[in-house]
């Protein structure tokens, strides 16, 4: 609705759609990360992680706070993990084992197609998307899904994908 009482039309519902889901995603809950060293050892004694295990074992507050340039504490909040520097500063991170997610099918779809916002990420150990537009860092690795969104304006871009690479390679047992 506008500020003058009347419904806009929607131009895209695809993008509508993506929009809320990751917005009900930010929503749902955070988690934070757990020291990249027990990652890594688990990694390398093929340990299995399943979904149920704490969303915050990627990274320290400490680490996702350096990284956006601002002090952090980390919660978990259901599957994810909440980083909160101020009230209005908040990053969301997810690592779910399973199929490919919807919101990484929408992106690289997008991307592929040159949607303004949509853009591979570099990594050297699976395929990232950054979308602008979420903003949100979504990856793949092995079975895992990364995804990370946050309220932090303006967008950290490199921030994101520092966070997320670095999530992905503990992920990958690099």
């Amino acid at each position: 609705m506008c500020i003058d009482g009347r419904l806009r039309q929607v131009r895209n519902w695809r993008r509508a759609a993506l929009q809320a889901s990751a917005f009900v995603v930010m929503i749902a809950g955070c988690s934070s990360l757990v020291d990249q060293a027990d990652v890594s050892a688990q990694a390398r004694a093929g340990g299995a992680q399943s979904t149920t295990d704490d969303p915050c074992r990627f990274a320290t507050a400490e680490a996702v706070g350096k990284a956006f340039g601002r002090p952090m504490q980390s919660s978990k909040l259901v599957d994810v993990c909440q980083y909160r520097g101020t009230p209005t500063g908040l990053v969301v991170v997810r690592v779910k084992a399973g199929p490919e997610g919807t919101i990484l099918r929408h992106v690289k779809s997008a991307a592929a197609q040159g949607q303004k916002g949509a853009e591979k990420a570099t990594t050297t150990v699976g395929e990232a998307y950054f979308d602008s537009i979420l903003p949100a860092f979504i990856g793949r690795v092995g079975n895992y899904d990364v995804q990370i969104e946050t309220t932090i304006q303006p967008v950290p871009r490199d921030a994101m994908i520092a966070v997320g690479t670095r999530i992905m390679e503990t992920l990958a047992g690099k």
